[in-house]
């Protein structure tokens, strides 16, 4: 069993980074093989560039808007950015990511860099005249509207797990007060 430590979280390195030489059937090689205690040490938060360069490779944001999706994201303090530029994930941050993930696959997906990236995609695509606005606007309702449904059913799960990560019990009166 090969343990993964911090890539089972962070998708964003791989071991691919060193490479295997070719060999020949019969060939001789030295083996050294040493034992070092050590563990995997977690990734360095990203920095303010770093983000950008991950949202710019998913399709998000353009250069007028990126800024602004940064902005929103620490206002709503998901993330905190230090002293030293580092964006720190929130308590509150890691316990919606962890609540969504939770409440199962098909919700996951509210916290992945491809929802907002289709819906760049999808009003590009109006200006460049490839979609109709309104068409465009039904899909995105729908697919959220799907999204919330889904939501609000799971919404004690979801509630219990952010609870958990904030440290007091969970309240449904914000589902109870959006469901009626």
């Amino acid at each position: 069993c090969t343990e993964r430590g911090y890539l089972d979280i962070w998708p964003y390195d791989s071991w691919s980074q060193k490479t295997i030489p070719e060999y020949q059937r019969g060939q001789q090689v030295e083996v050294v093989c040493e034992l070092d205690q050590s563990q995997t040490s977690p990734p360095q938060y990203l920095k303010e560039a770093d983000l950008i360069g991950l949202m710019d490779a998913a399709g998000i944001g353009t250069d007028a808007t990126i800024h602004e999706h940064i902005k929103k994201v620490i206002e709503r303090k998901y993330v905190i950015k230090q002293d030293n530029g580092d964006l720190v994930p929130s308590t509150l941050g890691m316990a919606l990511v962890e609540a969504f993930d939770e409440a199962g696959e098909d919700v996951a997906q509210m916290w992945q860099p491809h929802m907002r990236a289709d819906l760049e995609r999808s009003l590009s695509a109006i200006c460049e005249g490839r979609k109709a606005a309104g068409q465009v606007v039904h899909d995105g309702v729908d697919v959220y509207q799907q999204l919330f449904t889904k939501l609000y059913g799971r919404s004690d799960n979801i509630l219990q797990s952010m609870g958990r990560h904030l440290g007091h019990p969970p309240d449904n009166a914000l589902f109870q007060h959006i469901g009626h």
